[in-house]
């Protein structure tokens, strides 16, 4: 019985190790440069999408230089005359490969497109397509490719030996967004505080000397003389910085909202500032809303 079990292990053993190490070979042929592209940079693309491929443990990757020296210079006239699904599957038969893989890079106006897709040779079908177009930028090719080979294996990801890379074709990705009226916004504000503190220093000094001058505390007409005039400047001066103080604030709150508006089309914050003004007092009243 021990003897048994032993061999039943022995044998599942044997299975999952040729399970594991069992491959896909797959094929990947040459990409077709298309009219407007540059036959150069689609080469190297080529091996861009190689590398990414052999990053899959369970993939062996044929590349056109194994096709080359495993077939005649006849047979590579006909292969590169073959642009149907049905005749590359036979080729890959011939190949003794599971999987072709075919691209092409074009142009078409000011944009590139890339297509890639994979052909199961043994059911003579493209068993995956993607294609992705974009502005023409030649430093955009790379990502894309490396992008396109993946989304043409995604199901084969748990099998990637390496994280997938944080990708991306917009160009202000990783890059804050300017937003010069914040930063007006926020000195603006400030501003205002500043104004406000000052304002509010000659409103205390213009109390103080009238305290003092209701108390008969400047005694003779030159020194309450001097202390009115005094009691006038401190009050001129605590209309001028409030009022001021008050302008900016309001400013500020023009500059939140523009701001808001421009960055969160759908916000529906609000700023508003409600002043008071009386001959001796100045209130300002504001409110947020978010």
């Amino acid at each position: 019985m021990r003897v048994f079990l032993v061999v039943c292990l022995f044998l599942l053993s044997i299975s999952l190790f040729s399970e594991e190490v069992k491959k896909i070979k797959v094929s990947v042929m040459d990409l077709k440069a298309e009219i407007g592209v540059d036959e150069r940079v689609v080469n190297l693309l080529y091996e861009v999408i190689l590398s990414e491929f052999q990053k899959y443990s369970n993939l062996s990757i044929i590349s056109k230089t194994d096709i080359t020296s495993m077939i005649q210079h006849e047979a590579q006239k006909e292969i590169l005359g073959c642009n149907e699904d049905s005749c590359m599957a036979e080729i890959g038969g011939a190949l003794g490969v599971d999987k072709i893989v075919l691209g092409n890079v074009g142009q078409i106006g000011n944009s590139f497109i890339i297509t890639l897709k994979l052909a199961d040779v043994k059911n003579a079908m493209v068993e995956n397509r993607v294609s992705k177009t974009i502005t023409m930028d030649e430093n955009k090719l790379v990502p894309l490719v490396k992008i396109l080979a993946n989304e043409l294996f995604n199901s084969f990801k748990q099998f990637r030996t390496e994280p997938l890379e944080d990708l991306s074709l917009d160009d202000n990705k990783g890059k804050k967004e300017s937003s010069p009226s914040k930063i007006f916004t926020w000195i603006t504000l400030g501003t205002s505080v500043v104004l406000f503190g000052i304002g509010g220093y000659f409103y205390l000094d213009a109390n103080s000397i009238q305290d003092d001058l209701n108390s008969g505390k400047y005694a003779g007409e030159d020194i309450e003389k001097t202390a009115q005039e005094d009691y006038e400047s401190s009050v001129l001066m605590k209309q001028v910085f409030l009022s001021l103080g008050a302008v900016t604030l309001i400013g500020s709150g023009i500059l939140f909202f523009f701001e808001g508006e421009g960055s969160k089309p759908e916000s529906k914050s609000s700023f508003k500032i409600s002043p008071v003004i009386t001959s001796d007092n100045f209130f300002v009243f504001t409110s947020f809303s978010f």
